[in-house]
């Protein structure tokens, strides 16, 4: 529990990480588009492999929340991404007619677009991932507490309800000793009235 705001400020930074990392793909790209540079498709190649890391390392934190939707969201991402490295080849492939180039091109810019436009929603969706993941985790803490408040109340009572009747066992008989003494040193040496039930014999 300590631990969540620690948690929340990775797994945001694991996101904000693939939204740059996207950034800098796209600018590998374009760039490579233009220059033909043997640099720059490499650039790419190393860039499209940090997205995915990003991506997998964000996927593998959310693994174990409640909310399924989120790592499902979470893998539309590196679908977008695919496309988008999928487009790229095609234009690096340099077999398309003009036309072909210039729709895939805006493509290409499109979809790079398109998913940083996602980058508040996504951002959005993390908080409230983190904030009922905080919520259900003191409401679990609470009732935790509750019973194991309830637990140590219900040990004290048994406590002192054994106790008391160990007391009364052992204090019962020595009261009637007494009174039997004390009617003997009075004279009184009908012993017909000492009984001693066997349930209150104090064991030495």
């Amino acid at each position: 529990f300590l631990r969540m705001p620690e948690v929340f400020s990775e797994r945001s930074d694991q996101l904000n990480q693939y939204y740059e990392a996207v950034q800098v793909l796209d600018g590998h790209a374009r760039s490579y588009l233009y220059k033909r540079s043997q640099g720059e498709l490499e650039a790419f190649e190393q860039g499209y492999a940090d997205v995915i890391n990003n991506l997998e390392a964000l996927r593998a934190g959310l693994a174990d929340e409640h909310n399924t939707d989120l790592p499902w969201r979470i893998t539309m991402l590196g679908n977008m991404v695919l496309t988008y490295r999928e487009t790229f080849q095609k234009l690096a492939a340099r077999n398309l007619s003009a036309d072909e180039y210039n729709t895939a091109y805006d493509f290409l810019v499109a979809t790079a677009e398109n998913i940083d436009r996602t980058r508040n929603q996504y951002n959005r969706w993390l908080t409230d991932e983190m904030t009922y993941t905080v919520s259900r985790m003191k409401s679990q803490w609470k009732t935790s507490m509750v019973i194991t408040y309830s637990v140590l109340t219900a040990m004290m009572v048994a406590a002192v309800l054994f106790s008391t009747k160990i007391t009364r066992s052992i204090t019962t008989p020595l009261q009637k000793l007494v009174r039997n003494i004390q009617k003997i040193k009075m004279g009184q040496y009908n012993l017909r009235e000492i009984q001693t039930n066997r349930y209150e014999e104090i064991d030495v």
